[in-house]
């Protein structure tokens, strides 16, 4: 059975569709998207994690005076600023 026909069939319909362009587009966006976010948590890791901040945050999570959530919701309204 040869495949190269269907395979090809195939293509040609996601050009003309349009469909390849999209998936183009597509693939394009989220590999910018993975970039960006790449970089934010090299920010972050940079910036906050290593602040004694952020370290007694942590503490306090560990002692039960805070949690997690109220941490990460701390950290991302200093980094939107």
């Amino acid at each position: 059975m040869n495949l190269s026909k269907p395979l090809d069939e195939h293509f040609e319909y996601l050009e003309d569709s349009g469909e390849l362009d999209a998936r183009r587009a597509e693939r394009t966006r989220d590999e910018i998207i993975a970039m960006i976010n790449e970089q934010i948590g090299r920010y972050v890791a940079d910036k906050i994690i290593t602040s004694d901040e952020f370290n007694s945050q942590v503490a306090a999570v560990n002692e039960r005076e805070s949690d997690p959530y109220t941490v990460v919701n701390g950290v991302m309204t200093n980094v939107l600023k």
